[in-house]
């Protein structure tokens, strides 16, 4: 095996932020969200160390309109909710669900971080081939 550090040029993990687009209603409910569109990594493009723990979210292969968020309540239980687009939402479990949103993407850029500087530290860069 071979490796050649040609250009030394490193290719880091990286994620766009998640998004969100939303309409604001009055319905039976009370105040509401109605999801008008929506954007997140999907799941089997995450590291494993953010999918083993919680809060996380993403979006599963089939589905390009739904994200899926789990996150473990006070009392130890595990809650999730599917965000759907076109789906209406209380405001309080929007509100719920988007602070969860926000703790799991600290969690992730933390994990991020630690891998991008340890392919940094180990020189974790160029090109290599196999020859069989």
């Amino acid at each position: 095996m071979k490796d050649r550090k040609k250009n030394r040029k490193f290719r880091l993990l990286h994620y766009k932020p998640a998004r969100i687009k939303y309409e604001k209603i009055a319905s039976k409910d009370g105040l509401c969200i109605k999801i008008m569109g929506i954007s997140a990594a999907y799941f089997r493009d995450l590291p494993e160390e953010y999918l083993n723990g919680f809060p996380n979210f993403g979006k599963l292969f089939f589905s390009d309109n739904d994200v899926i968020v789990w996150w473990e309540k006070d009392n130890g239980e595990l809650d999730q909710e599917i965000l759907e687009v076109g789906k209406v939402y209380t405001k309080e479990r929007f509100e719920e669900v988007v602070k969860q949103m926000k703790i799991a993407g600290e969690r992730l850029t933390e994990i991020v971080k630690r891998i991008n500087e340890e392919a940094r530290r180990k020189g974790w860069c160029g090109e290599g081939e196999v020859v069989i």
